[in-house]
């Protein structure tokens, strides 16, 4: 395997569909290096977690998805995004998904 600093898993694996499952082994991950997941449901991936676990920074799939939304309101609209509300908006949401 080749040495990395970012790993970005841009597949479904770890979400619902895919609960359980990574898209690298565990013993890939390396302490120090990027991994972000674009999952956002659920929040706490396998993968995160056992990057967390292996000492790797981790960016969730909630992050990108806000970052998004953030980048879509200020293009439309011209004005600052309520970045702060916005996520809060969607850990509520994802959290009421849950409950469903």
């Amino acid at each position: 395997m080749l040495p990395w600093d970012v790993l970005v898993n841009a597949t479904p694996l770890g979400s619902g569909a895919y609960p359980g499952r990574m898209p690298v082994p565990e013993e890939a991950l390396r302490p120090g290096t990027v991994v972000f997941d674009m999952v956002y449901e659920p929040r706490e991936t396998p993968l995160l977690r056992a990057a967390r676990a292996r000492g790797c920074r981790t960016i969730d799939g909630l992050e990108m998805l806000v970052s998004q939304a953030v980048g879509q309101f200020e293009a439309w609209t011209g004005v600052p995004a309520p970045e702060a509300a916005m996520a809060e908006a969607a850990a509520q949401a994802l959290g009421e998904a849950r409950a469903a």
